[in-house]
């Protein structure tokens, strides 16, 4: 009888975090090429360069960027993470914008990237979130803070900015009456 009371809790409990929508099954040929968790930024760029290079080795492809929320994420954490994915395969790379996709994939047990290569004539992936919404404890997350300046530092600041402009400004009309 004490072993029943905990069971049907934890099945309670657990019931919203482990449902999934059983109509929408992923195809097994349809596995993502690379997926990871809440990786370094210096961790997830050699993969992305990977895939740089891959696109340009096959013209015509298209990669597909899906990033999940975990059970307790920072709201806006996927949308945040597959930009910045295809920001940097865009930017730095200098793949077209219209090869790379990315979407917000929804929410999955652990926070998570998947990246899919797709030749042309193949169908594209569909993302495949297993956690309701539920489930899911949305955190507020601060941005990396500045260091704060004190007023010292901040006016020792102020006086070189205008001592610099002042010494530039009075060269000026020399270097124009040269020219």
């Amino acid at each position: 009888m004490k072993g029943i009371l905990p069971s049907i809790l934890f099945l309670l409990i657990a019931a919203p975090v482990l449902a999934q929508d059983s109509s929408r099954q992923r195809p097994v040929d349809s596995i993502p090429r690379d997926e990871y968790g809440n990786i370094r930024w210096r961790d997830e760029k050699p993969v992305l360069d990977r895939y740089a290079n891959m696109l340009r080795q096959s013209p015509g492809s298209v990669v597909y960027i899906f990033s999940y929320g975990g059970l307790r994420t920072c709201k806006g954490w996927a949308r945040a993470r597959a930009r910045r994915a295809r920001n940097y395969l865009v930017a730095t790379h200098g793949i077209a914008a219209n090869r790379v996709f990315w979407s917000d994939g929804g929410f999955r047990v652990e926070d998570s990237t998947e990246l899919w290569l797709r030749l042309p004539g193949e169908t594209h992936p569909t993302p495949y979130a297993t956690v309701n919404r539920e489930a899911v404890r949305l955190i507020r997350c601060a941005p990396a803070r500045r260091k704060r300046v004190g007023p010292v530092i901040l006016l020792l600041r102020t006086i070189s900015l205008v001592f610099n402009w002042t010494s530039h400004a009075a060269a000026l009309p020399h270097k124009f009456a040269e020219g």
